[in-house]
Parts: C-alpha cells; structure tokens; sequence
C-alpha cells in the first residue's frame, strides 16, 4: 500500500479491458510484462529510476494522476522521468506474441495484427 491508501493491484483492476487475450500466458517472460497490470507492455516506458523500472504507458500515467514515485521502488518519479522503450527486439517480441479475439474467438494472432483483424476479418467486431 502506499501513501495514498492505493496498492498497485487496485490500480491494474482498473487497466481496461482488451479485446483480446494472451493464447499462452505463462510462456510470456516476465520482464516483457508491465509492474502493474501484470500484462505485456503495450507502449512501454521505463523509468529513470537506478534500476529501470518499465510499465505500460497508460498504467504509468494514471500510477502518476495521483502518485509521485515509482510504484516499484517508490523513488521520486514525474511523467517527464519517463522514456520510451524503442529496443527493436523488445518491440519485435512484443508485437509477435500470439493473441486470441475476445469476439469471434479466432487464435494465433500476432498482436501486432491485431488491429487489422479487428478492422478486416473479423465477423464480430464493432465497425465504427
């Protein structure tokens, strides 16, 4: 718990809802998956903290609406502290991690086509 009352766990039930779901969960490393939605990154950061802390960034900025540290090690943190994870290799594991479409429960989507599954393919999805 922090000093605000919250825990990191209060803050990732309220990450939003993706429209898909991980096909093997447990095979993803850990070090691909942000500190507080327990999720793989989506747009990661890190942090400039000494030992670099990364999350996604919606989960950092909203940890950062109503904290001032790191919701890891709690050392002094503001959104200008954070840099953008551009490592081709985290980004190409990221993208080709295998997804599952919560609409029409087609499989082995690489994440990085998600979008254009949910845009083309998919009989189920909400055209906007």
């Amino acid at each position: 718990i922090d000093d605000k009352g919250m825990t990191v766990s209060s803050f990732r039930s309220m990450s939003s809802e993706l429209p898909y779901e991980y096909v093997d969960d447990g095979s993803i490393p850990h070090t691909l998956k942000c500190g507080i939605c327990r999720q793989p990154f989506v747009h990661p950061v890190s942090t400039k903290c000494r030992k670099r802390h990364t999350f996604c960034r919606d989960c950092i900025d909203r940890w950062l609406k109503s904290h001032s540290s790191c919701p890891t090690c709690r050392q002094n943190l503001t959104a200008d502290d954070l840099l953008s994870v551009n490592e081709d290799i985290v980004i190409e594991l990221l993208d080709e991690l295998q997804v599952k479409c919560n609409n029409c429960e087609e499989t082995n989507i690489q994440r990085v086509h998600f979008e254009n599954h949910l845009r083309k393919t998919c009989p189920k999805a909400n055209v906007t």
